[in-house]
């Protein structure tokens, strides 16, 4: 799951809330990329359900967040 959204992210960029662009925007930018990569892989079914589950999705959410924590420590 997070190597599939690490490859979206790799396209669209790591979009922050610093960035000037708004959240259902970049969740198109997202969504375009998932749908390429469903394209190459056919993996986006995989990940609906993964997100469906609220401790998975919640428990990604939590390991992206302290992703973007320790990079913004380490680049500060």
């Amino acid at each position: 799951m997070a190597l599939v959204h690490d490859i979206a992210e790799c396209i669209v960029g790591d979009i922050t809330p610093h960035d000037d662009i708004s959240v259902a925007e970049k969740h198109m930018h997202e969504q375009v990329c998932l749908h390429w990569a469903n394209m190459t892989v056919s993996c986006l079914p995989v990940i609906k359900q993964w997100i469906a589950t609220p401790k998975r999705r919640d428990f990604m959410q939590s390991v992206y967040r302290m992703d973007h924590s320790l990079i913004n420590t380490l680049l500060c």
